[in-house]
């Protein structure tokens, strides 16, 4: 089985749309999306309506779809997440909406070997930025792999037992996994990636050979940029998408 794993979209369909336009020219089996489609950007029907089209898809919510779907207030997001989440709560159809609001809480096990969720299996808004953050949630769980998104970081978490050693993904990188060791990997973010790298970022993994394939995309930031002004989000959320922080 191939799996294209996919998280962080926040509102990006020209990034979106790159990617996906990029992976019709790969096989995948299934799609594994590890939450917030929303926030920050300028596109939030756009990129809802399309993810609905999507088939084989396997998903959980992130924190930002809580907050923009209104199940959550987001009294913890900073002054510029939060005004893009009430803008974007305006903008959602209904349908699209509702979506968000039964989009279903993490984690979700795929199978005896992955789990995926948002931040991490124990709390859908805990964020892994280290290997002892990873190591805790090592502690709590004993799949194979968990999928997890949030941080916007393209990381492979590797846990022998004992020890974890965590290593980012860089473009076209192949990782043949270990048997003997479990795995927490993030594919980093389609649509507002924070590795200083503005490219949407994914990966692929294929459970047969055991191998993860990392890719980062080009798409057009401009447009992504302008549909951001055009609808006076704050400025900020525009000008990092070519930085990629």
């Amino acid at each position: 089985m191939r799996y294209l794993v996919l998280s962080d979209i926040h509102s990006n369909i020209d990034a979106f749309n790159s990617v996906l336009s990029f992976f019709k020219r790969k096989k995948y089996n299934k799609i594994l999306f590890l939450g917030d489609l929303v926030g920050y950007a300028a596109a939030p029907n756009q990129v809802v309506e399309k993810f609905r089209s999507l088939k084989n898809v396997l998903y959980v919510r992130g924190n930002h779809d809580k907050v923009c779907s209104g199940i959550e207030k987001g009294n913890h997001f900073n002054d510029k997440a939060k005004a893009a989440a009430l803008w974007t709560m305006k903008k959602l159809t209904r349908n699209n909406l509702n979506f968000l609001k039964k989009m279903p809480q993490g984690p979700l096990e795929v199978n005896n070997d992955i789990l995926i969720a948002h931040g991490s299996p124990i709390n859908e808004d805990f964020y892994i930025f280290s290997d002892f953050d990873a190591y805790q949630i090592f502690m709590q769980t004993n799949h194979f792999i968990t999928f997890i998104g949030h941080t916007h970081l393209p990381i492979v978490y590797e846990f022998d037992g004992e020890d974890v050693n965590g290593f980012f993904l860089r473009d076209r990188m192949v990782i043949k996994l270990d048997r003997k060791k479990r795995y927490i990997i993030n594919p980093g973010s389609v649509g507002q990636p924070r590795d200083r790298d503005p490219r949407a970022s994914a990966i692929i993994y294929d459970s047969k050979l055991d191998k993860i394939y990392a890719y980062r995309i080009n798409y057009n930031i401009n447009k992504a940029f302008d549909r951001i002004v055009k609808e006076r989000l704050p400025i900020h959320l525009a000008i990092r998408l070519g930085y990629g922080v």
